[in-house]
């Protein structure tokens, strides 16, 4: 780290130096971009992509003469830089620092499985194992629990740089928050094996999840989320059509609503009952739901009055903090048709989130095309366009399965189905947080007649594994409460949450983990070639830092940026001299006053 840091400042110094003149501004990166911050290269997380966001959301891209980026090209969060540069109109220029040198080393990089699982059942798990150095050896990989042994395989390694996946199955045997941890074997002198070893946990729960998707009539896009939904065996689905006089809808843990609710009376009357029953509900707009009867339920989103259908393109919301959508399947999404919805401004509840907005042609808009969050503390989604059928198609089409769509609707649904049993106080939180990430809870309680209130305080004790106890009190928010613990130590933390309205106390209990960050972990040695893809994508060019005076003479060229600075001086010269500016002044008058005089307006 400090070879790097001393090369970093001594490089900035220089351009400073020698680019004054041009005026040049300075942003640091880590999982966020920042303007003149001076780094301290402690950041746990790189995030190439998020730099260039800010870049083009703070300046006029016609403004920007190019961009520099010194770094390693490594990047752990957010999308894959190279991608994102390919729409960047300046070139970007590239330094790469760090050392690009191979050593053996055995390494997990990324450990991928299910937030959930369901007890006595078994879920996948995805491992992604780096080599290098070591053709020809062997490795043992293990997964523990509680220290005991639960998987255990050989890996073989056939080339000096090899990259494996294995796709593992493991049982849930028992409720709550399940800890697991995989190691892979170190080599005799391995210098680094802080990476050979990874902690993942997954929550289990012991009941089926029961889906009722109640639809206005039959439509290939109640066939499409069947069929994605089908494919959960935690899941069972029935389906109704049309109008009914009743639905029991305690029975369900999610109601899927299909262009409902619509012009019937009864149809709107049941939507009515559902809402009173505070069941999570994923609502599907089309032609035939009745706007004015889906505003009137105060659902969490609110249509203005709508002059007609068009149609819109998704586009991925990167800040959407529900759940997480992979990289592939962003690309994925990028290329999906759009959706039939209605013309017309849309406000969400303050608690909704946008999943994916809406792209009318070639412009990006702020609508909300799915959506998901909590109204009133209950879970809600938001599908507000007709043809996902289409997009299930789509994505045969590109990929030759329909995995990314079913993959997206079971991610919503898990999202709405997953939740606390429901009473006057309930407790909501992750059941893991990443170790630079502070762990926030927010609470809700409810009087007799269920409205909010957040008069008492909320008190919360906290144990960790190693026996240290903790003491919080909630902060009112509105009409909740909100705790922001701060970041706290790897491990497994149990809470109590307690509060008293009137004469009743009311109690919630839990778990979570707070794992180790091993994204900085995985790899040791720089990725100059993402960097050299990055400049190639925007004719920029990628140096070395050995070259870093030829890019210094290179940006000196640049014809954009000799304009600006030319502009610049002679606007300062222009102001500096009042004379001229009071000259101009009196000849912009005399034309106002012969213009009037001579009647020309």
């Amino acid at each position: 780290m400090q070879p790097f840091k001393k090369l970093s400042e001594e490089l900035i110094n220089r351009a400073k130096e020698t680019l004054g003149e041009y005026q040049p501004e300075f942003w640091t990166f880590g999982e966020k971009a920042a303007k003149d911050v001076h780094p301290d290269y402690s950041a746990l997380r790189s995030d190439y992509a998020n730099l260039i966001h800010a870049v083009t959301e703070n300046y006029q891209v016609s403004d920007i003469g190019s961009l520099v980026i010194l770094g390693d090209g490594l990047y752990n969060s957010g999308n894959d830089p190279v991608f994102e540069s390919r729409a960047l109109p300046f070139p970007v220029y590239t330094v790469g620092i760090g050392d690009t040198t191979l050593r053996t080393d055995a390494a997990i990089l990324q450990i991928n499985t299910n937030k959930t699982a369901y007890l006595d059942s078994y879920f996948p798990v995805d491992v992604e194992l780096s080599f290098l150095k070591a053709g020809g050896n062997s490795l043992k990989f293990t997964v523990y629990q509680a220290d005991k042994p639960i998987y255990e395989t050989t890996v073989r390694i056939p080339s000096d740089k090899h990259f494996r996946q294995e796709r593992i199955s493991l049982k849930a045997t028992q409720t709550g928050i399940n800890n697991f941890t995989a190691v892979v074997e170190s080599f005799p002198g391995e210098e680094n094996t802080s990476n050979n070893r990874y902690d993942f946990s997954v929550h289990v729960i012991s009941e089926k999840q029961k889906i009722l998707v109640w639809q206005y009539g039959t439509h290939p896009d109640v066939s499409a989320i069947i069929q994605a939904i089908g494919h959960e065996k935690s899941y069972t689905w029935d389906l109704i059509s049309g109008q009914e006089k009743e639905i029991s809808f305690a029975e369900y843990d999610l109601v899927i609503m299909h262009q409902l609710p619509d012009e019937n009376a009864a149809n709107g009357a049941l939507a009515e009952d559902l809402l009173k029953s505070r069941r999570p509900i994923l609502f599907i707009v089309g032609q035939s739901t009745s706007i004015p009867r889906l505003n009137s339920l105060q659902a969490g989103v609110e249509f203005q009055p709508i002059t007609g259908y068009e149609y819109a393109n998704p586009i991925l919301n990167s800040n959407f903090s529900l759940f997480s959508i992979e990289k592939e399947q962003q690309r994925t999404m990028a290329n999906w048709p759009p959706l039939s919805v209605p013309f017309g401004e849309i406000e969400l509840d303050g608690e909704l989130q946008p999943l994916v907005r809406q792209r009318l042609q070639s412009i990006e808009t702020d609508r909300p095309l799915l959506a998901a969050g909590r109204v009133q503390g209950v879970k809600r989604g938001f599908i507000l366009g007709e043809g996902l059928w289409r997009w299930r198609m789509q994505n045969y089409l590109q990929n030759g399965s329909h995995q990314a769509f079913d993959y997206l609707i079971q991610k919503l649904v898990n999202y709405l189905i997953l939740k606390p049993n429901e009473d006057n106080f309930n407790v909501f939180y992750q059941t893991e947080y990443a170790e630079d990430s502070p762990v926030i809870m927010q609470a809700e309680l409810f009087n007799d007649s269920f409205e909010p209130v957040n008069t008492p305080e909320v008190h919360l004790s906290l144990t960790s594994d190693n026996g240290t106890n903790l003491s919080f009190t909630f902060d009112r928010t509105d009409m909740h409460y909100k705790l922001n613990m701060g970041n706290l130590d790897t491990g497994k933390y149990s809470f109590e949450a307690f509060v008293k309205l009137g004469e009743t106390n009311y109690q919630e209990t839990g778990s979570f983990q707070v794992s180790q960050l091993q994204l900085e972990l995985a790899r040791t040695n720089a990725n100059f070639q993402v960097l050299y893809q990055i400049a190639r994508n925007t004719g920029g060019q990628f140096y070395t830092t050995d070259a870093f005076n030829e890019l210094i003479d290179k940006l000196k060229e640049n014809e954009k940026l000799k304009v600006q600075k030319t502009r610049q001086l002679i606007f300062q010269d222009v102001i500096v001299m009042k004379w001229l500016f009071f000259f101009v002044l009196l000849l912009l008058c005399m034309e106002w006053f012969l213009r009037k005089y001579w009647g020309s307006y």
